[in-house]
């Protein structure tokens, strides 16, 4: 009798109810017996079985959190790389100005009309560089938006510096990028793929370089535009700078793998506009 009871409290603990007590279907219940041993051989599978799930969603919302950050850093990459490209460009425009400059000032002691002609509209092209908005991050960020914000676009943008930053090459790009997208031809062309194939059709149709745009397309060949001078090079104004920034830009998901490549960019970017 006491064996008997001792076998309900355990089978109550379970989930098991008295047949005058069970409220489901009438043939699905058991005596406290039949429960107490089923409930042996199925909880250990039940426990593992839940212990395995419990793992495995504690995996995916790991991922889910990786896959935030780096979504996350990618897009701090982007914004802050834009604006050294910003800053990049505008020192690119003051020099190519003091050098319009100074050619105006000697065509008109050769009294050479024509090219004082040519070199007046240079200069208000230059102006016109200047006063251009920089394109703001949702829109430079990525030639259409079905690439927006794809993984690859950082380390693309971080070869291809007038993105973002020369306003009328990246309209162009991004409709090419549109023409490209609307190709069902062209649906499996995906991330940096899709970027290259829109910097191929770009050249292939691209101007004739200006003073600035021409310094631009020799940092986006891997050209050194800075003379040979690297990073132990720039006075420490400059460094402090480079190092602060680098802080957005350097890591995993972020436009620059390291430091070092981070500080060598910066370094090619700041003599160029030097």
């Amino acid at each position: 009798m006491e064996g008997e009871v001792n076998v309900e409290q355990e089978a109550r603990t379970l989930g098991w109810v008295p047949q005058e007590e069970f409220k489901g279907d009438p043939n699905r219940w058991v005596d406290a017996d039949t429960f107490v041993e089923r409930g042996h051989t199925v909880m250990p599978i039940l426990r593992k079985n839940n212990e395995r799930l419990e793992t495995l969603v504690k995996q995916q919302a790991e991922e889910l959190n990786k896959m935030k950050n780096l979504f996350s850093a990618s897009q701090e990459s982007i914004t802050e790389l834009q604006k050294v490209h910003a800053d990049a460009t505008k020192a690119a425009v003051e020099k190519a100005r003091r050098e319009v400059m100074a050619e105006l000032k000697q065509a008109k002691i050769d009294g050479d009309v024509d090219r004082e002609i040519a070199l007046q509209e240079e200069l208000q092209e230059l102006k016109n560089q200047a006063a251009a908005p920089t394109p703001q991050a949702p829109q430079a960020a990525v030639p259409v938006q079905q690439e927006q914000m794809h993984p690859d676009l950082a380390a693309w943008m971080s070869e291809n510096t007038w993105f973002g930053t020369d306003q009328r090459k990246t309209q162009k790009a991004m409709g090419i990028a549109q023409v490209l997208r609307s190709d069902p031809e062209n649906d499996n062309l995906q991330g940096r793929a899709f970027f290259d194939r829109v910097l191929q059709e770009l050249e292939g149709r691209a101007p004739r370089a200006d003073k600035v745009g021409g310094a631009r397309s020799s940092e986006t060949s891997g050209a050194s535009g800075g003379g040979g001078k690297s990073f132990s090079d720039l006075p420490a104004d400059a460094k402090e700078t480079c190092d602060r920034q680098g802080k957005k830009l350097v890591g995993e998901g972020r436009a620059f793998k390291d430091m070092a490549a981070w500080r060598s960019y910066y370094a090619n970017l700041y003599f160029q506009g030097a």
